[in-house]
């Protein structure tokens, strides 16, 4: 025998049909009206049920739940990526749904990549009033230099020892002896006499000796000092700015008109490939400056077409 409680006859009272039995809710007529709600057909209104609430209580149970999801009715609330009608989305779902739920895609997102392109993003704001507006901020590289001070090596100064071979003449005296013979009168004197042994005179010689030495004294002075010496070095790099390109494109349904002719792909990018393609075709918006058609004035192109404007300024001056 069924418990009267059960009102969606499921063999399970659950906690809301207990509490509506406490209250004395809804006891008149619970077959009829269990009858009556499976075998009625569900007119469309404001206030919808979720089809898997059998018993309308507001709750739908664990057994409701099972219920609903061995059946293949999809309620008009149901998620395509519920694939087991628990009123949940796991991972996996989310995975085994991937990209080709374009119900629930971004309307932005025009190619369906799962991506919103720059491109993409000025185009849906493109359909906004007159009143709005889009705000772009463009950026350029600036060469920003400056100066530190590094090591540039070192300056040994040696004092080294040489050696050499010198030489000097210097006169030097000396004593000598000479013996001169002079003739006398040869007359007699009175008390000379021969002497009985040998004389011996003797005469001390003398003579210069040159005696030499070293004695250091100093000869130079060497000052060492640093100054600082200025040289003029070139610096320069590549500097890279944005620009904006207005392409005027028709008005029409069609979404693809918001982006780049040569944007084959509806990427919302102009890859190098893509501007290969397109050759000459679209050189009527580029820069007639941009002589390369890569679409970025480099300084050289700059430079290029001042020249050449200051040129013809001359030659017709």
């Amino acid at each position: 025998m069924s418990d009267a409680r059960d009102s969606n006859r499921d063999g399970h009272v659950s906690l809301m049909e207990k509490v509506k039995d406490k209250l004395h809710l809804g006891h008149k007529d619970k077959d009829a009206e269990y009858t009556s709600t499976h075998h009625t057909t569900t007119t469309a209104s404001s206030h919808h049920t979720d089809s898997r609430d059998l018993n309308r209580d507001g709750h739908i149970s664990t057994s409701e739940k099972l219920k609903s999801s061995g059946t293949h009715t999809t309620g008009a609330f149901s998620d395509s990526r519920d694939l087991n009608r628990d009123g949940h989305i796991s991972t996996s779902e989310k995975l085994a749904a991937g990209t080709h739920s374009s119900g629930f895609a971004d309307s932005r997102d025009l190619n369906r990549d799962g991506h919103i392109s720059t491109s993409e993003k000025l185009h849906s704001q493109s359909g906004f009033q007159e009143r709005d507006e889009t705000r772009l901020k463009l950026h350029e590289e600036q060469l920003a230099v400056s100066k530190r001070e590094v090591g540039a090596g070192e300056v040994d100064i040696h004092k080294r020892v040489q050696e050499e071979r010198v030489q000097q003449t210097i006169p030097v005296r000396r004593e000598e002896v000479t013996v001169e013979r002079r003739p006398l009168s040869g007359q007699a004197e009175p008390g000379a006499r021969i002497a009985s042994q040998d004389e011996v005179v003797r005469v001390p010689l003398h003579r210069e000796e040159v005696i030499t030495e070293k004695r250091i004294v100093p000869t130079e002075e060497v000052i060492v000092r640093k100054k600082e010496v200025i040289d003029n070095q070139t610096v320069g790099a590549n500097l890279r700015s944005e620009y904006v390109e207005t392409m005027q494109t028709a008005t029409t349904h069609n979404s693809s008109t918001a982006f780049d002719a040569r944007d084959t792909n509806r990427d919302g990018h102009v890859s190098m490939g893509e501007k290969f393609k397109s050759g000459s075709t679209t050189a009527g918006a580029f820069d007639a400056r941009d002589t390369n058609r890569d679409g970025h004035l480099s300084m050289g192109e700059k430079l290029q077409s001042a020249t050449g404007a200051n040129n013809l300024k001359a030659a017709r001056g």
